[in-house]
């Protein structure tokens, strides 16, 4: 056997040798390009849902404060579905207050943004219609502002002496949902804030309006917890 001739075909790579390399290289690069976009999905998804984690603690106690110091509250649903409240204050019982809100746009107080340096971005960076979706949802699982007789809570007693002080503590719920799409698919995800708030000027107003007694045991507004 000739030792130069065995030398040569030892040298290189066969045809199927280097198919093998590329379709293990090639294998290798699809992979890891699909755990680059996975890790860019959840970056975007996690930096989309602290948007309205942030905007949905705001509005939330903006919209306790806006109750908890109101004398007077009425309520009726908006042309759009969702709650419209009607405020007013012990300064000025005259003075008409309004909050509402959209699907998309956020909430409004009085024609104007309710949060000056936070906003709902449902558009923008991660937020395109084909990418992903922020919509508040209606009631009964959305967004709601009902008081204590509505809602049928029984923790501060039955009876038809309890019940205007039942109606003078309001339960806030808001609930936004992430849609997001994915080329095989989409997935929803859900983010609900939910509060109690006691607003002793509305008990005041109320016992007023019912020729009740007025004393000062209504105690200080604000969130219950």
């Amino acid at each position: 056997m000739n030792p130069d001739k065995s030398t040569k075909r030892n040298h290189g790579l066969t045809i199927v040798e280097l198919a093998t390399v590329m379709l293990i290289i090639s294998m290798a690069g699809v992979g890891l390009v699909g755990s680059i976009i996975s890790i860019v999905g959840f970056y975007q998804d996690d930096m989309v849902a602290k948007d309205i984690r942030k905007y949905g603690n705001a509005a939330m106690n903006k919209i306790v404060d806006k109750i908890s110091d109101a004398a007077r509250i009425d309520k009726r649903t908006g042309p759009n579905g969702f709650p419209l409240l009607t405020l007013y204050y012990p300064e000025d019982l005259t003075d008409a207050n309004t909050l509402q809100v959209t699907s998309q746009g956020g909430f409004y107080w009085n024609g104007q943004p309710l949060l000056k340096n936070i906003s709902l971005q449902t558009e923008g960076i991660y937020r395109d219609k084909e990418q992903r979706e922020i919509t508040l949802l209606p009631a009964p699982d959305g967004y709601s502002v009902r008081n204590m007789v509505e809602a049928n809570y029984e923790a501060y007693g039955v009876g038809p002496g309890l019940d205007v002080v039942k109606k003078s503590v309001y339960e806030v719920t808001i609930r936004y949902a992430l849609l997001t799409r994915y080329p095989d698919g989409e997935s929803t995800e859900y983010f609900t804030f939910k509060r109690k708030v006691y607003s002793p000027q509305s008990l005041v107003y109320k016992k007023t309006q019912a020729g009740g007694s007025t004393n000062n045991s209504t105690g200080t507004g604000g969130p219950i917890s």
